[in-house]
């Protein structure tokens, strides 16, 4: 797992550099809600 804490009022970067793993990238999970972002 990786987070980052950011607000809807605050701005941040993330770069990630990171070798395919079996010839896949990275794999996103579901969204989050806007209620669970605020939390």
């Amino acid at each position: 797992m990786h987070w980052h804490g950011a607000s809807a009022t605050t701005a941040m970067t993330h770069l990630a550099i990171q070798e395919s793993l079996d010839g896949k990238p990275v794999e996103w999970l579901e969204k989050v809600s806007d209620e669970q972002y605020r939390s």
